[in-house]
């Protein structure tokens, strides 16, 4: 999954030319601040069952901190944020582990065992698969302006200074 912002424009260029260390420190910190942003809002919106999969989601900074990703770690991030369609379907032990997370029991289990119920809802991702539960697009979408905003404010600032 990935999700991209790209910010490029004569400013930049310009001020680039005028204090090449400057932009790179002052872009950089303004894109760190704008990923460790959407990092905090995707771990907040993301479905918290383990918590394995908001913990796996990280910042990751490249090209001396002028480009960077919110990485999610976890596998199935992608099947959360998307959901899945019919077909697959999560191991039985998967599904009783999760069924005592939950907390869940059968209405009566004189009829119907933990077993039995985690045979049901097997089935029934097998048939339908999961929702989605989007976490990262929302949060990309929620701070892609303040990021945009951060960034060529940066770009004023050294074009300001280095004059």
């Amino acid at each position: 999954m990935s999700l991209t912002l790209t910010i490029e424009t004569k400013r930049a260029s310009r001020a680039f030319k005028k204090a090449p260390e400057l932009l790179i420190k002052q872009v950089g910190n303004a894109v760190h601040r704008s990923l460790l942003e959407m990092s905090r809002t995707e771990k907040s919106y993301v479905a918290k069952d383990t918590s394995q999969l908001a913990n796996s989601i990280k910042v990751e900074r490249f090209d001396k901190g002028l480009s960077g990703r919110v990485a999610v770690g976890a596998e199935y991030g992608t099947y959360v944020e998307k959901g899945t369609g019919p077909g697959g379907v999560p191991s039985n032990a998967a599904i009783l582990k999760w069924i005592d997370r939950k907390g869940i029991t059968p209405n009566n289990p004189f009829e119907t065992s933990k077993e039995d119920l985690a045979f049901l809802i097997r089935r029934k991702i097998f048939t339908e698969g999961t929702p989605k539960q989007p976490f990262a697009e929302p949060a990309f979408a929620q701070h892609k302006n303040d990021a945009i905003s951060r960034v060529n404010r940066a770009v004023d600032k050294v074009l300001a200074s280095a004059s």
